[in-house]
């Protein structure tokens, strides 16, 4: 039976791990989050385990394994696991085998921009210096913080200890901050920069088809195809959102 946290907040173990074969697995990246995150189809295969000091299992949950999205034909096993406060080790389960075990750090790591101010424009080199408990490197996200405090990703869960940021892509804001996140694997830490304000940004367009240069005959069909990105919210435009001219005449 599942123990639930006592924890006010819920706090989630997500993780992403590689699949290298059904009794073998390599942990990608992974990290305690307050967001859930989408939801994945559990797999009765694969389990994670929440295990306290004395070694006794406080709760196991399911996980599940998709086809990685990456390019790459290896499948992973993910999953965002409610966290318990008394857990000292996480285990991901194939089965009854162990495939991965994370001890959970004693004390959280640290992060520090060294440059707290940027230049909201051209590219900006961002860099920290990070400390933790696990004896691997922590693994690092960098985002862009927007006025409602809505966050957008520059890169996610690498291992540097700096990013290069295009400031002239960025979205508009008054107040914006560029957020650097480190993880040991459970625990999280935070800095950010000071704010800036950068103007907002009118969305790209691409012309899929007719293609540039392309002949078109007067008496067919003309087939039209395009794309829009709205840089302010980052998403793709709806297709009412653009309009077709041609000659200068809305078509």
């Amino acid at each position: 039976m599942n123990k639930h946290p006592h924890n006010r907040e819920v706090l989630y173990w997500r993780f992403v791990a590689d699949i290298l074969n059904p009794a073998e697995a390599q942990l990608r990246w992974s990290y305690l989050s307050p967001r859930r995150g989408r939801e994945v189809d559990a797999d009765g295969r694969y389990a994670v385990a929440l295990i306290d000091r004395e070694g006794s299992v406080l709760a196991t949950y399911p996980a599940g394994a998709v086809i990685s999205k990456d390019g790459s034909p290896r499948s992973v096993v993910a999953g965002a696991i409610p966290f318990h406060s008394l857990t000292a080790r996480i285990v991901v389960l194939f089965g009854k085998r162990s495939l991965i075990a994370v001890d959970v750090p004693e004390r959280k790591p640290s992060v520090t921009i060294r440059q707290v101010q940027v230049e909201p424009a051209g590219v900006q080199t961002i860099e920290w210096e990070a400390t933790a408990e696990a004896p691997s490197e922590p693994i690092a996200s960098v985002f862009v913080e927007l006025d409602d405090g809505r966050r957008y990703p520059v890169v996610n869960h690498v291992r540097t200890s700096e990013v290069k940021v295009d400031m002239d892509g960025l979205p508009g804001c008054e107040q914006g901050r560029i957020v650097v996140r480190v993880s040991d694997g459970v625990w999280t830490a935070e800095d950010r920069t000071g704010p800036f304000a950068l103007p907002r940004k009118p969305p790209l367009v691409w012309v899929g088809r007719p293609r540039p240069g392309a002949g078109i005959r007067s008496d067919q069909p003309l087939q039209l195809e395009g794309q829009g990105w709205d840089l302010q919210v980052q998403r793709p435009l709806l297709g009412k959102a653009l309009q077709w001219f041609l000659d200068g005449r809305t078509v």
